[in-house]
């Protein structure tokens, strides 16, 4: 019998950490627990005028888990093994930890303080494709 496997993630320990980035691991388990939630977002527009929106095919998006508020992250470190090349992936918001760009849009009108996420670079962004 198979059962299914979920995504999970739990936050940087000494003991728990992504093999070569050192970031917050995430690994697949087949229990369904508070640490496989994950939120899908947008990676474009708002968030708030967006939630609930059908997502399209191979649309931009952010996954974001709940337990640890970081998002799903690549930065195509590649390694050999008995399966060939693989990617790492682990858990990390990318995103500029300095207000400057929020500051910035707002100064030329382009976004507001109470509706605004931080522009989050390729390295978070995923798509779900369709065979």
């Amino acid at each position: 019998m198979h059962k299914p496997l979920y995504l999970h993630s739990v936050p940087i320990t000494p003991l728990a950490f992504a093999r070569f980035s050192r970031n917050q691991e995430v690994s697949l388990i087949n229990q369904k627990v508070y640490n496989t939630m994950w939120i899908v977002q947008p990676a474009y527009g708002n968030l708030k005028d967006r939630q609930g929106e059908v997502l399209r095919a191979g649309e931009p998006i952010l996954l974001h888990h709940c337990a640890t508020n970081q998002y799903l992250y690549t930065d195509k470190i590649d390694y050999r093994n008995q399966f060939g090349i693989e990617y790492e992936v682990s858990a990390l918001c990318a995103a500029t930890k300095s207000k400057t760009q929020i500051l910035a849009n707002e100064n030329k009108g382009i976004q507001v303080r109470e509706n605004v996420h931080k522009n989050v670079p390729m390295q978070n962004y995923w798509t779900i494709e369709l065979s």
